[in-house]
């Protein structure tokens, strides 16, 4: 049975925040970061040296890009911190 929740998605550099909702058994995090590029919330990193990264505010806990949002721990209403990680970030 699918696990529809409420996220919020902080942006790295301003205060833009997305909020949305997904299913934590079927988004991971890459799947996150590439529907944030789509959406035009985020840029596409142009440098393959570089990526983003995305953690959960409440526990500060690291979602990895292949882990479920399930997996990884993500609530209803959770918050969304999103970093830039890599060369020059």
């Amino acid at each position: 049975m699918a696990e529809e929740i409420k996220i919020k998605f902080n942006h790295p550099r301003d205060s833009k925040v997305e909020e949305t909702s997904c299913d934590t058994r079927t988004t991971t995090g890459a799947s996150a970061v590439k529907w944030l590029i789509d959406e035009k919330f985020l840029e596409k990193l142009g440098d393959t040296k570089r990526a983003y990264q995305l953690s959960i505010d409440r526990t500060g806990k690291a979602i990895a890009p292949n882990a479920t949002f399930e997996e990884a721990g993500v609530k209803d209403n959770d918050s969304i911190s999103i970093t830039e990680t890599g060369a020059g970030a």
